[in-house]
């Protein structure tokens, strides 16, 4: 994926959910790779701006490691909104119904959990984030929900 067409689908997606869920500023950034200390790593939300981004006060970040930008598009896709799943549940003002089949997972009603990102981003989007054979999610192929081994 170009730079330019992650640029674009961030923006398109950020416009979802802002409408979903109210009002937030998020900025997209490269991160250092050290920040990615696993080999699954590709990606992280955080409230605050890391000292490597200059960002108005109040701005929250997506970081992406360099990998990111040689993943496969469906690899691409489901780590970014699985991210703004994570935006979804520390920053909306109103969250998307919960699918169905994740409603009875304990998980999904803890603030902050993994299992919760990737079910606020399934119930905007209707998108069913798996985690393939190298533990990333992916749009196209692997297991759901989160494998146990990796964490609620």
């Amino acid at each position: 994926m170009t730079e330019d067409q992650l640029a674009s689908l961030f923006e398109r997606r950020l416009n979802e959910v802002r409408h979903a869920c109210g009002p937030m500023s998020i900025c997209l950034i490269e991160a250092p790779a050290h920040h990615f200390p696993m080999p699954r790593s590709y990606a992280f939300f955080s409230v605050h701006c890391g000292p490597f981004v200059q960002a108005p006060p109040g701005t929250s970040i997506i970081a992406f490691s360099p990998k990111f930008r040689h993943a496969t598009n469906d690899r691409i896709e489901a780590v970014l909104l699985h991210e703004f799943g994570h935006a979804m549940d520390f920053l909306g003002q109103k969250f998307p119904a919960l699918p169905a089949d994740r409603a009875h997972d304990p998980a999904v009603h803890r603030q902050g959990t993994e299992r919760r990102a990737d079910a606020l981003a399934e119930g905007l989007w209707g998108m069913k984030i798996k985690y393939d054979n190298d533990t990333v999610q992916s749009l196209c192929c692997g297991v759901r929900p989160r494998p146990s081994a990796l964490g609620a």
